[in-house]
Order: C-alpha cells, then structure tokens, then sequence
C-alpha cells in the first residue's frame, strides 16, 4: 500500500504541473469544474492544493497511515488507474506541441 501511495503522490505531482502549464500556455482546459473554478480563482491556489494532496499522501505512506475500511483498496487502485491514464494524455499532449 505504501508503493500506491507514493506512485499516487507523483502521479498527481506530474499531473498537478502538466495541467498547470497546461493552462498557463493556454494549451488545455481544466475538465474538472472544482478545480477549474480553483484555477480561475487564483492560478497557485491549484497548484499549492495539488502539492499539498502529494505531500498527505507521501506523509500518509511514510507513516504508514491506511484507512482500514473495505472499499479503501479498490478507490486506491482506481485513483491509480485514473492518475495513469491522465499522465498519459498528458504525456500525448505535451508530444503534440513539441512536435
């Protein structure tokens, strides 16, 4: 559970910079409204947020702090399938534009 935790802290810290250059060089679209509004609202509020949920979950790996609640292992691996995918259309789109 602790290698998920970390894979998913990167994820969303690869995630958390893409989108956010994303934005920036007007590239993409924030798809997600929360977060969307969150950017609008101010541009290192998305970010800081981001960051912030990389480093709870890098701490929470760390201390080994894993809710023991039975539908907390399948979320965990669908938050990792999700985060996988979305790294990939990341990495699709930034290949795009350099290309």
């Amino acid at each position: 559970m602790k290698l998920i935790f970390y894979s998913l802290a990167i994820l969303n810290s690869i995630d958390a910079t893409m989108t956010f250059l994303g934005l920036k060089l007007s590239l993409i679209e924030e798809a997600n409204p929360t977060m969307r509004f969150l950017y609008e609202t101010e541009p290192l509020l998305f970010l800081g947020l981001k960051l912030l949920l990389s480093i709870a979950l890098l701490v929470f790996g760390w201390k080994n702090v894993f809710p023991r609640i039975s539908w907390f292992k399948p979320l965990i691996y669908t938050a990792l399938s999700l985060y996988a995918i979305i790294t990939c259309l990341h990495a699709k789109w930034v290949f795009q534009v350099i290309t």
